[in-house]
């Protein structure tokens, strides 16, 4: 074999070598999904100090909601993982989310109280403009991948409750 024949030949084994190597590379890349995120925002404008009450499966979690205040619920749902905060602080709880509740409880400093009970979790069907459970009571935004809902607890939430046992 001559000279130039190898050489050829080395060239050619090269450029197969390479054209493998790139190849392999771009096969091997992952499309991974962007984490999506979902912020839940209350805001309590109502001149009273109050708390939500959040059931689940007979347990109960209590949030503080001074007036002129508000609480963020985050949740991050990515390929394989997801966690949820409240006020940026992560909860390493399944069910951190407000919506995720069997019945919410908000109780105003004065003991009025507003109930709300999940139409998943009950045959129940409160659509009031009130109704926590009911997305479309959310004031929503979107930008890219984050989704943005905010409840205003308002003077017409406080009349509507009433005082409890």
């Amino acid at each position: 074999m001559t000279m130039k024949k190898k050489r050829i030949y080395m060239k050619v084994l090269l450029f197969g070598v390479c054209s493998s190597f790139v190849l392999n590379l771009i096969s091997c890349k992952k499309d991974v999904e962007p984490t999506t995120h979902f912020h839940y925002t209350y805001q309590n404008k109502t001149n009273y100090d109050m708390n939500i009450e959040h059931w689940i499966q007979g347990q109960k979690k209590v949030f503080d909601l001074d007036d002129a205040s508000s609480i963020v619920f985050s949740l991050s749902l990515g390929v394989g993982s997801s966690h949820c905060s409240v006020n940026d602080s992560v909860v390493y709880d399944n069910h951190c989310m407000l919506y995720e509740a069997d019945s919410l409880k908000v109780v105003f400093d004065d003991g009025k109280e507003l109930l709300y009970v999940s139409v998943i979790h009950e045959n129940h069907s409160d659509s009031s403009s009130f109704n926590l459970f009911t997305i479309e009571n959310y004031l929503l935004t979107e930008q890219g991948n984050k989704t943005y809902y905010e409840y205003t607890f308002t003077e017409e939430d406080y009349k509507l409750a009433v005082h409890g046992n």
